[in-house]
This record gives C-alpha cells, structure tokens and sequence, in this order.
C-alpha cells in the first residue's frame, strides 16, 4: 500500500513541474481491495486503515505504527470500505464489506 498525493494537473498551487510525489510505503506483501485515510487517533494528521490476509490494521501517521483492528480468517478481504460518524459520538467509525 502507497500514500501520497496524486497530481492530475497543473490547475493547482501544488501540482506544478516541479512538483514530485513523495511516495510512503506503509504496508508491503499483501494485496488490499480497500484502504481508507482519515484522521481516525485524533492528532490531525491522516491515518489508514485497510483490509488484507484476513485482517483489518490501522497504520497510524506519521510512521505507519501497525494495529491490528480485527482478524477474519474466513474472508481474505474486504472489497468496500468508508468511514463516518455512525453512532453520532462525533467520531469516525470504519464500515467494511
């Protein structure tokens, strides 16, 4: 799994020629249907959470510190996955399917 930002024109302030994509490799070996990014610890800066070999993680910014969230043997992946307040606690849930 690779975060970073994507550039698809120059429209913007930051995607000019010099720009470059800084590429973060936090998860390798696994193929993974589906990845999230939000702010999921509550210090501002954008977590992932994905699916892959069975097992959700949350990869937790800026090191990507792995945390296991759940192990599903019988299915080795989730193919869709969101995020939102489904409780209305004020904080983000993960849905996956």
């Amino acid at each position: 799994m690779i975060a970073g930002l994507v550039c698809m024109g120059t429209a913007l302030p930051f995607c000019s020629a010099e720009s470059h994509w800084l590429r973060h490799v936090i998860h390798e070996g696994e193929q993974s249907m589906t990845a999230v990014a939000a702010d999921f610890t509550g210090d501002a800066l954008p977590d992932v959470i994905s699916d892959s070999g069975g097992m959700t993680r949350l990869f937790v910014a800026p090191d990507w510190q792995e945390i296991i969230l759940s192990e599903h043997p019988e299915f080795k992946w989730y193919i869709h996955s969101e995020f939102f307040d489904v409780d209305d606690d004020g904080d983000l849930d993960y849905i996956a399917a």
